[in-house]
């Protein structure tokens, strides 16, 4: 029986190649083989866990979103575009963009599962409420052919929305494998302004999925923490090359 691998645009397997990779040889790839499909389904468990994680945030963002459409056009920071007394606020075209084309997928995603599951109940049309029914329907559609399609519309939706909302959103660079014994993780630093209220930080995929009751058994049972601030990154770094 062949191997079915991740559908979904996930990371490649850590020095795992495919066949005839020509620079696994010369440590020029660090691993190029698609992960493999969680039994039962075209997604990997890491991606089979985020398609509901997103779709969660994507519902509760739509009330930002929705706001950021009457917000003030900004270019590079700059605001070119503002409201006052003698300058109504004009409709912000970029929010409004992402929106129509959020909205747009999830009406086609919503009618796959109708359509498929014979049902007849509807959510509202609105990208909260369709968001939430989604995230009831996640598990059937990690295991849909389709899967891969639709796991990666739905970290887009989430993206357009975060970066509608927030036209200036923090720097997220994927670094490599977690560091911590058997974690099945990838590390992503996420490099935030200065004046942010929130740090920078390099976390583990596996430890963002994870709920916060099984971070806090983690951590009870001896364990650490798959989440680096800026003062820990030296010695992270340190960690890195010597798992090299």
């Amino acid at each position: 029986m062949s191997t079915l691998f991740c559908a979904a645009r996930c990371g490649a397997q850590h020095g795992r190649h495919l066949p005839n990779c020509p620079r696994a040889t010369t440590g020029q790839c660090s691993g190029c083989l698609p992960k493999e499909a969680a039994p039962g389904y075209y997604l990997c468990w890491s991606c089979h866990g985020w398609l509901p994680k997103h779709l969660a945030e994507l519902a509760s963002l739509a009330d930002d979103l929705e706001q950021a459409l009457s917000r003030s056009n900004v270019v590079n920071g700059e605001v070119v575009s503002g409201s006052s007394a003698q300058h109504p606020s004009e409709l912000n075209t970029a929010a409004a963009a992402a929106r129509w084309q959020i909205h747009h997928d999830m009406v086609s995603t919503v009618r796959l599962i109708l359509d498929e599951r014979g049902l007849t109940s509807a959510p509202a049309d609105s990208i909260e409420a369709m968001a939430r029914w989604l995230f009831r329907h996640a598990d059937w559609l990690s295991a849909h052919p389709l899967a891969g399609e639709r796991a990666n519309e739905a970290a887009d939706w989430l993206s357009a929305a975060r970066n509608a909302i927030n036209p200036d959103p923090p720097k997220r660079v994927k670094i490599g494998p977690c560091v911590v014994k058997d974690c099945p993780g990838l590390l992503t630093a996420t490099v935030r302004a200065q004046d942010s209220l929130l740090p920078s930080a390099i976390t583990c995929s596996w430890w963002e999925i994870l709920a916060e009751e099984g971070r806090r058994q983690v951590l009870e049972d001896g364990g650490e923490e798959h989440r680096w601030t800026a003062s820990a990154w030296h010695a992270l770094g340190r960690r890195m090359r010597s798992a090299a």
